[in-house]
């Protein structure tokens, strides 16, 4: 809705409130798409890039690679781990430009909800184009919300924060200021 993409969407970078919803954080990469003036260059960290993004091609331009990101960061969240994962850049690189994703053996008998699966393979689908969350006008987000595995979340509920907040974090205030004062801040 801002035009803006991100481009270093990871865990690290999303920050949780103290009411349980997430902000996003470090936008120091992020490009303003409403200018018209895109970049070609390989930027955020490397588990999280697009296929598109190594290749330097004219898709490195839009919300497709924050939706690959988005993918990324939810297979991480469910499995613990990040998809093409590899012990150094250049297999990373080539395990997220070569590789199907692939999905671990379920631990005990739950299997892995087919919504979730289908979920994550539209979103690391590696055609930009054909990747879950592309269009050409920016709306791609409605697609997302729509996929199945969302439909029981009411989206206009959590954005005017209706909801609790799922995990809300203990914040001590006092041990705050006093960390932020150890590490010079």
């Amino acid at each position: 809705e801002n035009n803006i993409v991100h481009r270093d969407l990871k865990p690290e970078n999303i920050l949780i409130e103290r009411n349980g919803y997430i902000k996003l954080a470090d936008f120091g990469i992020s490009k303003d798409l409403s200018n018209k003036q895109y970049e070609y260059s390989v930027v955020g960290t490397c588990e999280y890039i697009a296929p598109e993004v190594f290749e330097v091609s004219p898709f490195n331009k839009g919300f497709q690679t924050d939706w690959w990101s988005f993918g990324i960061v939810l297979y991480e969240l469910h499995f613990g781990k990040t998809p093409f994962v590899a012990g150094d850049i250049k297999s990373i690189q080539k395990n997220v430009l070569k590789k199907k994703v692939k999905f671990p053996e379920p631990k005990g008998t739950e299997p892995i909800d087919k919504q979730f699966r289908s979920l994550i393979k539209k979103l690391l689908e590696k055609d930009p184009e054909g990747r879950l969350g592309y269009s050409e006008d920016g709306t791609g987000a409605e697609d997302i919300k729509r996929h199945k595995f969302f439909s029981k979340v009411d989206f206009d509920k959590i954005y005017k924060k209706k909801i609790p907040g799922v995990f809300i974090p203990e914040i001590d205030d006092q041990k705050l200021l006093k960390d932020l004062a150890k590490s010079g801040c």
